[in-house]
């Protein structure tokens, strides 16, 4: 990795291609220091944010990026409670099964993580008369070729309450290279006729909340969290 020090010092910055510091603090681009010019694109950036902004889907009647696993729960996008963004999703149903039963709601897109390292979910919900609300994120083991639930985020809410915010940390467990997250939407309490839940500001941060990822081909190397090795 090339620092500060080595790039004053010419005798270690010949035939240097480029020099990324990897300090701009958002967005996708690296950005040449070395006066190259040679600014690169970062892929798989590791703080994925699936929101309800993209528009709907009116073949599977839910938002784009988004898929529904049960019809008995309406889906809409709600432009009038909401957290900070132009939509929340909002789902209610009146379906009362005589087993547990949840909306099942997912991201369309597979999300890549990193073994070994620490990810943090955040998210906002809101609830009226729910039955065990809550965020589900599945892993993907690779050796097993399987899905599997490892978290919960928050475990299941029940009753009414305004807007709250939720954070959880875990590890990506050895084989783990992929995530979903999972929108469960509860259903009526008991003494209730119907359920609303509202979701809004979803967001996965990856390790350190800095980049992770590769640039473009022409670099062709992975990059560290402090330069390119």
């Amino acid at each position: 990795t090339v620092n500060d020090t080595d790039f004053n010092n010419n005798e270690n910055t010949i035939g240097l291609v480029g020099y990324w510091k990897f300090d701009e603090g958002s967005g996708n681009v690296a950005y040449d220091s070395s006066g190259n010019n040679n600014n690169g694109t970062i892929y798989n950036l590791q703080n994925y944010n699936p929101s309800f902004e993209g528009g709907w889907n009116s073949s599977s009647n839910s938002p784009n990026f988004w898929t529904r696993g049960s019809t008995a729960f309406n889906l809409y996008l709600d432009d009038s409670i909401k957290v900070d963004r132009s939509y929340s999703l909002k789902v209610n149903t009146t379906y009362k099964p005589q087993s547990h039963s949840w909306s099942s709601i997912s991201t369309v897109n597979e999300i890549s993580v990193l073994e070994g390292y620490k990810y943090t979910l955040k998210t906002w919900i809101k609830c009226e008369n729910c039955n065990q609300s809550h965020i589900v994120l599945d892993a993907y083991n690779y050796t097993s070729n399987s899905w599997y639930q490892i978290t919960q985020c928050p475990s299941g809410q029940d009753g009414t309450f305004d807007w709250k915010s939720w954070s959880c940390t875990i590890t990506i467990p050895t084989n783990v290279t992929k995530l979903k997250i999972w929108l469960n939407a509860g259903i009526p309490l008991a003494n209730s006729s119907y359920s609303q839940t509202w979701f809004d500001n979803i967001t996965l941060i990856g390790p350190n909340d800095v980049y992770s990822g590769f640039v473009d081909g022409r670099f062709g190397k992975a990059l560290s969290f402090d330069g390119v090795d």
